[in-house]
């Protein structure tokens, strides 16, 4: 198997069903994030394990579409989102904890390959450390959007 995983943590001063909320908008994650360009749906209903939506974004000048899927949701706890794309698997974990009138949000992001060839490993392993440093500067940027959304919440 090939493949990464990033995680980031920091606090939010709002409380934990705040954060949800704002973690859990689909109709407005292109306000919320603004490296996401659209969000389709693609099925009704709340956000529940099973809500699946096109999300396009836009980083490092490239733009791309994944179709993604709640796989656990658990309100005002923790939630993992996952995708796949050219025999990557991807999973985003957002794990809310209470902490003192605020919220603790970590956020774990995987990209495994499991059928990788030998050529993908050795790419995985040579490329893993950029894309890795990457990874967590989207993430860092991304918990601070999210911290700013449920701060402003109203």
């Amino acid at each position: 198997m090939a493949g990464h995983s990033i995680t980031v943590s920091g606090t939010v001063a709002a409380r934990p069903e705040r954060v949800w909320r704002v973690l859990t908008d689909l109709d407005h994650a292109t306000t919320t994030i603004p490296s996401i360009t659209a969000v389709e749906r693609l099925t009704e209903g709340p956000y529940d394990v099973g809500t699946r939506w096109r999300e396009t974004r836009t980083m490092l000048g490239r733009t791309e579409t994944q179709e993604l899927e709640v796989a656990e949701a658990v309100p005002e706890v923790r939630t993992v989102v996952s995708s796949v794309a050219e025999g990557v698997f991807y999973t985003t974990t957002m794990e809310l904890n209470p902490q003192g009138g605020g919220t603790l949000l970590t956020i774990t992001f995987a990209a495994d390959q499991p059928g990788a060839s030998r050529l993908q490993r050795v790419l995985w392993t040579v490329m893993g450390p950029l894309g890795a440093a990457f990874t967590r500067r989207m993430l860092r940027r991304e918990l601070a959007e999210i911290r700013i959304a449920a701060t402003n919440a109203d």
